[in-house]
This record gives C-alpha cells, structure tokens and sequence, in this order.
C-alpha cells in the first residue's frame, strides 16, 4: 500500500463543540446560578421578617428595624450582581464566544470575592439560627476557583473551542 492509499485525518476548522472538561464549569453555572437565587430568595424573607412584623392576620411594620437589615440588604445587593455575572457566562458559553475565558476567569475571581464579602455582610446579620460550616469547607473556594482559572488560562480544548 502506498502513502497516496492512507486516509489523511481530516482537518477541524472553527471552534468544537462544548465537551470534556468543559461541561464541568457549565454544569457548575448553572448550579451556582440557583444557589445564588436561592441566597436571594432566603435574605429577602430574613429582610421581611426584619422589617415586618409578620402575624398574618395583622401584618405592621416593625417599630425597631433590627440591625440585621444592613447585612441583609449587602448580601441581596452582591447576590443580584453576581446571579448578573453569571447569566453573562452562560450566555458567553453557549454562544462560544471568543472572550469566554477572560469572562470565566473574571467570574472565579468575582466568586472568590463574593463568599468573602458575604461572609462580611451576613456577619452583621444576626445568623446564630444557621449552622456554620467547617474552616476547611469555607477554604476550598479559592483553590477552586484557582484551578479553574489555570484552566482557562492554559487548555488547549478551551482555546480549540473558543479562541481559534
């Protein structure tokens, strides 16, 4: 058989499709994205039990607003700016823009930022009802966030698929 009778591999032109280990960080969009709605949904009834006194047949507001509120009001303000964040990347993502990883990697940072600033915000609220979470678990979003961004930074699937 001569060198003419081989099959050459057929040559990929345009971005490929979404797969590998890219549909982690998808899968994880849209989870985050409810969690975040759901943070928003819980602060906003913290916010109206703090604000109203709430017997159902008598509702009235409330003659001393608790100071939670301030707390409250800080994590619905970063909940919505980062839920905005987020439906951007999904946005960025299913439309394999060439930006995506610059988009991602803003997005990790911002996470990073989020759960500490919010943990800034829900400790002037009032939260000794909830359980707190163990040192170890509240410090693995950072490194998270760090492999995803070296990810962005370096895969050769994410430049095939969105930078090429």
């Amino acid at each position: 058989m001569s060198n003419d009778d081989q099959p050459r591999p057929v040559e990929i032109r345009g971005p490929q499709g979404i797969g590998g280990w890219l549909i982690i960080p998808l899968i994880h969009l849209f989870l985050c994205g409810a969690a975040i709605a759901l943070i928003i949904v819980f602060a906003l009834m913290g916010m109206i039990d703090a604000i109203f006194d709430l017997d159902l047949r008598y509702p009235q507001l409330r003659p001393d607003i608790k100071p939670e509120i301030f707390g409250l009001v800080i994590c619905v303000a970063l909940s919505v700016g980062m839920l905005g964040l987020i439906v951007v990347c999904i946005f960025h993502f299913l439309q394999k823009r060439q930006n995506l990883p610059a988009v991602m990697i803003t997005l990790y940072c911002a996470l990073v930022v989020f759960d500490f600033m919010r943990a800034l915000a829900l400790g002037y609220s009032d939260m000794s009802d909830f359980p707190e979470a163990p040192a170890a678990l509240q410090l693995t979003g950072p490194y998270f966030a760090l492999g995803w961004i070296m990810y962005f930074a370096r895969s050769k699937r994410v430049k095939a698929t969105f930078v090429n």
